[in-house]
């Protein structure tokens, strides 16, 4: 009887190269009123140029018209993908939210909110 052939155990991991690109995962234009958070939390996808999430990516979010804040910003998460509390400022108008990833393509995401009242 013949032995059996040996065997062989392989383990490998991968880790995600670095952020190629940035895209919305929320919507893009959102109602608001003013004071108060947004409906749906602006969020962010963070993709390799091979199309794998960008996990522990440091995601910018400035508020560029209309006042308010973020809360809650973090990096990325293991499926490459950012959230933050946007609570709209006192005005009525357009109030807008910028989301950047140094060196990604389609950075800088921009979110507004449409406040009538």
């Amino acid at each position: 009887d013949p032995e059996p052939p040996p065997t062989a155990v392989f383990e490998a991991s991968a880790v995600a190269g670095e952020p190629d690109t940035l895209r919305a995962g929320s919507p893009l234009i959102q109602p608001g009123r003013r004071g108060q958070a947004v409906p749906e939390n602006p969020t962010v996808l963070v993709r390799d140029r091979y199309g794998n999430p960008g996990a522990g990516v440091a995601v910018e979010w400035d508020v560029t018209a209309g006042g308010g804040e973020v809360t809650g910003a973090a990096p990325t998460d293991a499926g490459g993908r950012a959230a933050v509390t946007w609570t709209l400022g006192m005005g009525v108008g357009v109030q807008k939210l910028v989301a950047r990833v140094e060196g990604a393509q389609g950075s800088p995401v921009t979110f507004s909110a449409t406040v009538l009242f």
